[in-house]
C-alpha cells in the first residue's frame, strides 16, 4: 500500500499540547501507545485519562512520531503497529 500523509505537522515547530490531543481523540476510536517494547491498545471513551498520561511528552506535547489514520492514531514508533496500516 502508498500510505501518503493528509496533513504533516512538525511539532517543534507546531507543539500539540494536552487540550490540542483531547480535542483530537473526538475523531478516533482507538489509540496504540509505543512505550518501549510495550504497544498500549487504548479505547478514547473508556481510556482518555491513561492515554493523556502515556501520549503526551516530558515537554506537555504529545510525543513524536505520532500519526493519525482514519480512526486509528499511533503515538511513538512500532514496526507491529504501523503494519496495522497496511494490512
Amino acid at each position: 500500500h502508498d500510505l501518503q500523509p493528509t496533513e504533516t505537522v512538525d511539532c517543534r515547530k507546531v507543539p500539540i499540547p494536552t487540550p490540542a490531543l483531547q480535542s483530537r481523540l473526538g475523531d478516533v476510536s482507538r489509540v496504540l501507545v509505543v512505550k518501549g517494547k510495550k504497544v498500549l491498545d487504548l479505547h478514547p471513551r473508556n481510556d482518555e485519562k491513561a492515554i493523556i498520561e502515556e501520549a503526551i511528552g516530558r515537554s506537555g506535547n504529545l510525543r513524536a512520531p505520532s500519526l493519525r489514520h482514519g480512526e486509528l492514531m499511533i503515538v511513538g514508533f512500532s514496526e507491529e503497529a504501523y503494519r496495522e496500516l497496511i494490512v
